[in-house]
């Protein structure tokens, strides 16, 4: 199989004696395969809509990248306080089962929604206990006042979405999710949204810089919460039109109990 667009100082093939006469002095030139059909023009448009991680795997046959791993530091946009008002406001949940040091934290994502932009306003992530964590999601809940939360419908996520339905002492629109690709698969199919500027982060949250090295180092990193966190609401708000919280569409943002940390 031979690249669409060749990658810089890197053979066309393994089996370069191959190659038809005159291909390897084409792409000595243009850097392409067949540049009157698919040129830089028409490469980019694919890359913007598949993002670098799916681009460089389907047009320059390389898994990876050239720059490293399926998100950049890079994408991301900052903010340095958050919109007074928003769409809608989303948790999104990655539990875990047991405390222990070795097992993954509890992820706990706020997600501010704006027009076609994300916010992550707030994150807890912390190893908890099973009730522990149940309570941690009640408290933001009951902080952020969220249209909706999602929770992975599978071990201890299958338990709380039955627990939070029949706990009529708060209100709570649990969305269960129920992923059918791998971790790997589900962060690249949103990676493009970031790579697009459409996500937005904290300048100056303590929490912020741990988020970022979990995000760029993934798959490679230890652990991977906040990325299934973050790859489980991009999924679902891009593919979403939501539902209006109010007449006007539009959320609120009581800064003075919800945006700690900001001023």
């Amino acid at each position: 199989i031979l690249p669409a667009e060749r990658v810089k100082g890197e053979p066309i093939t393994s089996r370069p004696d191959l190659l038809p006469p005159g291909l390897s002095d084409r792409y000595d030139h243009t850097g392409l395969l067949w540049d009157t059909q698919y040129g830089h023009a028409e490469l980019a448009k694919f890359r913007e809509i598949l993002g670098s991680y799916a681009y460089a795997a389907q047009f320059q046959q390389s898994p990876v990248p050239r720059e490293g791993g399926i998100v950049k530091l890079s994408w991301f946009r900052r903010y340095r306080v958050p919109p007074d008002k928003f769409n809608s406001i989303v948790l999104s949940c990655d539990t875990a089962q047991k405390a222990a040091q070795l097992n993954d934290p509890w992820a706990i994502l706020e997600w501010g929604i704006l027009g076609k932009d994300y916010y992550l306003l707030s994150m807890v992530c912390r190893r908890y206990e099973y009730p522990e964590g149940k309570r941690s999601i009640l408290n933001e809940v009951l902080r952020w006042k969220p249209s909706a939360v999602l929770i992975e419908d599978a071990s201890s996520g299958a338990s709380l979405i039955q627990e939070y339905r029949q706990d009529r002492s708060v209100r709570i629109s649990v969305i269960p999710i129920s992923p059918c690709q791998d971790k790997v698969t589900r962060m690249a199919v949103v990676s493009p949204v970031i790579e697009a500027g459409r996500v937005w982060l904290p300048e100056n949250a303590d929490w912020v810089a741990a988020y970022e090295t979990e995000l760029t180092t993934f798959p490679r990193g230890s652990h991977d919460d906040q990325v299934d966190a973050t790859s489980q609401f991009l999924s679902w708000a891009d593919r979403r039109s939501l539902v209006p919280s109010d007449r006007t569409g539009i959320v609120e943002g009581d800064r003075n109990s919800r945006w700690s940390g900001f001023n």
